[in-house]
């Protein structure tokens, strides 16, 4: 009997041993040497602690970018979907998609991909295309609105779809929307990756890099795959 009443003392210690090496390891702790209703109320201010420490708030550039995805669905191209915000100090300025030009007929009401049915490469001929990308038509709609897009920031997500598939891929600028960005004064372009992440870019570098060599030298390209 005493032995089995030892074996139960020193199981009893280590747990309360634990008990206190857990009590040191807390970030958060709560009194409970009053009433029901003082705990209670201890209760109440350790939940509003716990929210305050875990606060689901994106940053500016989740924040826009997850409203760039948001209008991404309105594409109307079949081969890439594509959303766009322009914002000045945190701001939005203008967005756009990838869309046929106002009034006229989109891939979807065709039925089907032009340059697919002229056997048009990936990444060639742009002009021959239904749709303008999203980058450009943000430019244009901030133009429209009589809104500056000097010193602002562009935010671009970017999926690749086609036969009912839907990839998210890396956001980058073909060379037509570059130039664009360029001139428009914009001077960041963040861009949704593949991963779920983003990329942050300075503009001026680009500038920089189109003074000592060609367009065609540019280490990052735009992905110009049908799927």
């Amino acid at each position: 009997m005493l032995l089995k009443r030892e074996k139960w003392i020193t199981k009893n210690l280590q747990q309360t041993n634990n008990l206190h090496k857990c009590k040191e390891l807390a970030d958060l702790k709560i009194k409970n040497n009053g009433t029901l209703e003082d705990l209670e109320k201890e209760i109440g201010k350790l939940l509003v602690k716990l929210q305050i420490k875990y606060q689901d708030k994106p940053d500016w550039h989740r924040y826009f970018l997850n409203i760039a995805e948001n209008i991404a669905k309105r594409s109307t191209c079949l081969s890439a979907h594509g959303g766009v915000v322009i914002t000045k100090n945190n701001v939005i300025v203008a967005t756009g998609y990838v869309g046929a030009p106002r009034g006229t007929k989109d891939c979807y009401e065709r039925g089907y991909c032009i340059r697919r049915e002229m056997n048009i490469p990936s990444g060639h001929r742009y002009e021959i295309c239904a749709s303008v990308h999203a980058e450009q038509n943000a430019i244009i709609n901030a133009s429209r609105e009589g809104a500056s897009t000097k010193g602002g920031t562009m935010y671009l997500f970017h999926c690749k779809t086609y036969e009912g598939t839907k990839k998210n891929s890396n956001g980058y600028p073909c060379f037509i929307c570059k130039k664009m960005i360029i001139n428009a004064g914009i001077e960041k372009f963040v861009a949704q990756q593949e991963d779920g992440s983003y990329k942050k870019y300075d503009v001026k570098d680009w500038i920089k890099d189109w003074k000592k060599k060609d367009i065609v030298d540019d280490k990052v390209l735009y992905k110009a795959k049908y799927k």
